[in-house]
């Protein structure tokens, strides 16, 4: 019995977040690990124009030199299985997939003379925040298990080499179809707008 370990890497910039907890581990499949991190950047200022200006200056950027947004998620999907030879040909004996996300989100502590109607719109702009991106994380976590399931539903190859190959390449197209699932949900909601994630 050999082992096969396969890693993609993807960061997404335009608020491609996911939910602000983890799933709860028993509500996950066998073989399935999520690992989250989330971690806050301070914003200053008295009203929305300020926090606005402050989220443009220091807000995570979708690349080294690319938009800024308000929030940001790296995540990582790693997978790995053992498998062994059989009358059927190569066929996979474990499996096990691991989600990893690291949350980046604004973070302001009002000032004593802050106006109340300021403060109130940051609390719904961040709670539409998080509503957004809890719907990019399902989105990822379902990327997650579409990769567990397509790794244990492998069927038998000729040769392990052969059995490895195809299903890099099955769970690459997985990983291809869950970012465009993600970019297609900012682009219909406006990176979160339509939900209320803006800053009037």
């Amino acid at each position: 019995m050999r082992a096969a370990r396969w890693t993609i890497v993807l960061f997404f910039g335009p608020l491609l977040a996911a939910a602000a907890e983890p799933p709860a581990p028993e509500t996950l499949e066998p073989g399935l690990a999520v690992r989250q991190e989330v971690v806050f950047y301070p914003v200053t200022g008295r009203t929305t124009k300020d926090l606005r200006s402050q989220i443009a200056a220091s807000g995570p950027r979708e690349h080294p030199h690319g938009r800024r947004y308000a929030a940001a998620t790296e995540y990582r999907i790693t997978w790995k299985f053992s498998y062994a030879r059989g009358p059927a040909g190569c066929s996979v004996a474990s499996a096990s997939v691991a989600l990893a996300l690291r949350q980046v989100y604004p973070s302001w502590t009002p000032p004593a003379d802050a106006p109340k109607r300021h403060q109130r719109r940051w609390k719904k702009f961040s709670a539409a925040l998080r509503v957004h991106e809890a719907g990019h994380g399902e989105t990822a976590l379902d990327g997650a298990r579409s990769v567990l399931r397509t790794i244990t539903h492998a069927p038998p190859a000729a040769s392990c080499r052969e059995l490895a190959a195809s299903t890099k390449t099955a769970c690459r197209s997985i990983v291809r179809e869950t970012t465009a699932r993600l970019r297609e949900d900012d682009i219909r909601t406006g990176h979160g707008r339509t939900q209320g994630a803006f800053l009037p």
